[in-house]
């Protein structure tokens, strides 16, 4: 028997599945197992060649061969007229007659073929018989009688394909009478909210939740809560994660999912040496129950106490294998190069300039890139494919702030975030970012000049500016965050058309750089609410009450809210509007003392606040 090269293994496993597919449509229209096996025999070696090409040249080994793998097909694909349950054939005696037609006892003829259906213990034929049935016959289904386990690696194997649609249709049957299902259901119950998030629908998403917090069944409750508990964290609230964390392990105490959960929610809120600890405990404990399953959970764990978003990366790739591919393209970027020319004058940089290469490229990333950006913020992740393949091919491209500023874009606004993702996906194209602008300045003697806002060809580098900022300053690198934002208030774009100067004066402020808040506050008088009170409270720092008190009186009669709600002990909020907020209103003071008022209260300047009561 020759051994088989990798090309005739990929050939065999293609014919193979063109062979299960005409099986699956042989086996619907007849449903008789006789008629199958005389079919297969003649048919098989039409299909899989290579593979009968592998049998001893015996005529009864090779029809012992092809009656074994006839019979465990149909013993394994599930009848339609059965209520899509399989109708195995019984086994037959040792002594009677081969089935093969050998004249044999079958002791001694195909006994010996049986161990082909132990090799093929994991084959699902449900998949092939539905790929037979058009995807509106699904609510049909008698999902009553279906093994859940075969259905769910269906859905699984198809949103693999990119069929996420058809994954979607096929579960949402099963989800039509939540009532009726059990924890054999979780699996699929979270297999079609990944269905939903692939294609972005948001509602029937939500929707679902809904029916899963109303299950009778508990398991499928704790799902559901679960996934609201990740939502809750990915918005930052993490109290509300927290208590919903500690209603599911009132409700499934010993599931093994906890452990994720956790782990994953101490991340997320930077907890990174409690998470570790937890970890650590978890391992222990599911290493104790010495089940199988848990040792994907186990590896998990050991990989989050020193690379978490590798960990979730890897987790989630599952789900989209195309985000594995970014990242690793990602971590193959090239090193920065110039293909950008200034034209310095009169202290400004002017705008950027593409040369001719980085233009077209550029425009062949508009058309690539656009046509597979869903109607939703975000990346289409099912047709993916040409874009990455292209960019692949394409390493210029990624000198390109046009490219890299729209793939950071879509990703940081459409992509639903996972402990690690900014630091694993988001970080790198913000570093390459900087860096470009950095050396493009550098060799177009443009370093310490203006790069205005006002031409469109500056906002991409100045919005990464900004972005790698805002990403230190959350991840509690202020020394790094406050460099670049006076690297873009004070150098780049003076008008400071992106509002960074608040967080800088307020910076300033934690660092005791009384004089540099003053300063660029009196560069911005008459400035919004932020500004004004943030230049009142430099003043009284710095030990200048009375220009402190002059500024904080027209502070209060511009922005009269933000006074009240700051001596205010214990004030009410008020109604948010995510996105927008009322310059002058509740909101806008609400917000400067939910993100300023330690800072009040660490300087004495709140007391000092309320002694101004008259002014």
């Amino acid at each position: 028997m020759n051994k088989l090269t990798e090309a005739e293994i990929e050939d065999v496993a293609n014919d193979l599945g063109f062979l299960l597919d005409a099986c699956a449509t042989h086996i619907i229209r007849t449903q008789n197992p006789e008629s199958f096996i005389d079919w297969f025999k003649k048919t098989a070696p039409v299909f899989i060649p290579n593979l009968i090409g592998q049998l001893p040249d015996i005529e009864h080994a090779r029809q012992g061969f092809l009656y074994n793998m006839a019979r465990t097909i149909w013993n394994k694909t599930p009848l339609p007229d059965n209520r899509f349950r399989p109708s195995p054939l019984p086994k037959p005696e040792r002594n009677q007659p081969c089935p093969c037609g050998s004249n044999l006892k079958y002791k001694h003829c195909c006994l010996a073929a049986e161990s082909f259906e132990q090799g093929i213990q994991n084959l699902s034929m449900l998949l092939h018989v539905l790929n037979q049935i058009p995807a509106k016959q699904f609510a049909e289904l008698p999902y009553t009688y279906m093994d859940l386990d075969e259905l769910s690696f269906v859905a699984r194997t198809w949103m693999d394909q990119g069929r996420s649609k058809d994954a979607v249709k096929l579960l949402e049957g099963l989800f039509a009478h939540i009532e009726k299902l059990d924890a054999r259901a979780e699996y699929a119950f979270d297999l079609l909210l990944d269905g939903y998030s692939n294609l972005g629908n948001t509602v029937k998403k939500n929707r679902l939740l809904e029916k899963g917090l109303q299950a009778p069944d508990k398991h499928l409750r704790a799902a559901a809560m679960q996934r609201i508990c990740c939502i809750h964290s990915d918005k930052g609230d993490y109290p509300r994660a927290w208590s919903l964390f500690q209603e599911i392990q009132r409700l499934v105490p010993n599931d093994p999912s906890l452990a994720h959960l956790e782990v994953v929610l101490l991340h997320g809120q930077g907890e990174h040496e409690r998470a570790a600890e937890r970890a650590k405990f978890w391992i222990a404990r599911l290493s104790r129950d010495n089940h199988a399953e848990n040792a994907e959970l186990i590896e998990f764990l050991q990989q989050s106490m020193t690379d978490m978003g590798s960990a979730m990366l890897d987790i989630v790739q599952d789900n989209i294998p195309a985000l594995g591919q970014l990242s690793r393209l990602i971590d193959a970027m090239p090193a920065p190069t110039s293909h950008y020319q200034l034209r310095p004058k009169d202290g400004s940089a002017g705008p950027l300039l593409p040369d001719a290469r980085l233009q077209k490229l550029h425009t062949e990333w508009e058309e690539i890139f656009s046509v597979f950006t869903a109607e939703y913020i975000g990346i289409d992740w099912q047709n993916a494919r040409p874009w990455l393949t292209w960019l692949e091919k394409n390493p210029l491209a990624w000198q390109s702030f046009e490219v890299v500023v729209e793939l950071f874009l879509a990703l940081d606004e459409g992509m639903q975030p996972f402990p690690g993702f900014s630091q694993k996906i988001l970080l790198p194209l913000m570093r390459h970012s900087n860096a470009l602008l950095r050396l493009i300045l550098k060799q177009n003697k443009a370093e310490g000049l203006r790069l205005e806002w006002m031409y469109l060809e500056n906002r991409n580098p100045l919005r990464m500016v900004s972005a790698l900022a805002q990403y230190f300053e959350a991840h509690d690198n202020l020394k790094e965050a406050v460099n670049l934002m006076e690297w873009l208030v004070l150098t780049l774009n003076p008008n400071d058309n992106q509002g960074m100067r608040e967080d800088l004066l307020h910076h300033y402020l934690r660092q005791g750089r009384l004089d540099a808040a003053v300063n660029l506050a009196e560069h911005y008088p008459r400035d919004m609410a932020a500004t004004q009170y943030g230049h009142a409270l430099a003043l009284l720092m710095a030990g200048r009450e009375s220009e402190a008190a002059t500024t904080l009186k027209q502070a209060r009669q511009d922005y009269p809210e933000v006074y009240k709600m700051l001596i205010n002990p214990k004030p009410r909020r008020p109604a948010l509007m995510e996105g927008r907020v009322q310059v002058g209103g509740k909101d806008e003071a609400w917000f400067y003392r939910e993100d300023y008022l330690d800072i009040w209260q660490q300087s004495g300047g709140l007391e000092w606040l309320r002694t101004q009561s008259k002014g």
